[in-house]
């Protein structure tokens, strides 16, 4: 429709609506004033709005950074579990490669044996180098399970797998992580949660003319006592073939309820030749730097030799 052939009422409709009497301009001001105010107040709102929406990302971020640092923590942990999981076997595409039994109902201070089977055919290892580190977690103490030994020396041949053995003794219990290494290749590892001895005095036992502390048949020492921070001298004895007190002599200590180890002795060896009616001595000199029980942990040469708790006054 053209715009002149409209009626007058449809051209009325563009007007601004007019108010009545002397309220017109008074109310058009009011208008005015009113609109501007809602539009200063709704920057207000939408500013608030705008901040309140800052804070709330800062802190989504804030929170969002800290559960990455979490879950990395959870991570690492998770890691770690798995590491430490116990089992006595080792697989290897999809087939069993090691596997381990442990003796009897084992604990850690005495050796108890431990039959390894290398599902490997002797023939393809016999002139390998077998060789198996025994990890502590609770200390990190590292252990020589079986020094590096030649197959052909030690296992038994078999025609799909061979067959070793490792003395299975350790310091003290807590999980244990043995590292098996073939010619200096690690191949596997097992985990085992080897139980704790008793944290008592080790007994007393006599030998020739003297009263001694520790393993009657393996290692003691003439005990004067122990008192807090005070050195003292003490006359270790040894039981075992020559070739068994070959070595330096290193003597370590955990206070009970610690996970750390001390150096207690060094030595370069010990005297193979019979006195009191053992096979080898030592004289040292011993000190503990707190009071209550602490196991000594005898090493000689690459191998745990034997174990002896005491408690200090």
């Amino acid at each position: 429709m053209h715009e002149d052939s409209r009626p007058a009422w449809y051209k009325a409709l563009k007007e601004p609506p007019r108010l009545r009497g002397g309220f017109e301009v008074r109310l058009a001001e009011r208008v005015k004033e009113r609109a501007a105010n809602n539009r200063l107040k709704g920057r207000g709102r939408k500013l608030t709005v705008k901040l309140g929406l800052l804070l709330v990302a800062a802190a989504v971020f804030a929170v969002g950074f800290w559960s990455k640092e979490e879950m990395g923590t959870q991570f690492r942990q998770w890691v770690q579990d798995a590491e430490w999981k116990g089992h006595n076997a080792v697989w290897s595409e999809g087939k069993k490669l090691i596997e381990v039994f442990p003796g009897g109902d084992y604990a850690a201070g005495s050796p108890y044996g431990c039959g390894w089977n290398l599902y490997l055919p002797f023939e393809s290892v016999k002139n390998s180098a077998i060789r198996i580190e025994a990890h502590h977690k609770e200390t990190g103490l590292t252990v020589t399970e079986l020094p590096e030994t030649l197959l052909a020396d030690k296992a038994a041949a078999y025609d799909d797998f061979t067959r070793f053995s490792s003395p299975f003794h350790l310091p003290v219990g807590g999980h244990w992580r043995f590292d098996v290494y073939l010619d200096n290749r690690k191949i596997g590892d097992v985990v085992f949660d080897v139980p704790d001895v008793s944290w008592e005095a080790s007994p007393l036992f006599r030998s020739g003319s003297y009263s001694m502390r520790g393993e009657q048949g393996k290692l003691g020492f003439i005990d004067p006592g122990f008192m807090k921070g005070r050195p003292n001298k003490y006359m270790w004895h040894f039981w075992g073939k020559k070739e068994e007190l070959q070595g330096a002599l290193r003597i370590i200590g955990l206070h009970k309820g610690s996970h750390q180890w001390i150096d207690v002795f060094q030595a370069d060896g010990i005297a193979v030749s019979a006195l009191n009616g053992a096979d080898g001595s030592i004289p040292t000199s011993m000190t503990l730097p707190e009071k209550g029980y602490w196991r000594l942990a005898v090493f000689l040469g690459e191998r745990y030799f034997g174990g002896v708790t005491v408690e200090v006054k």
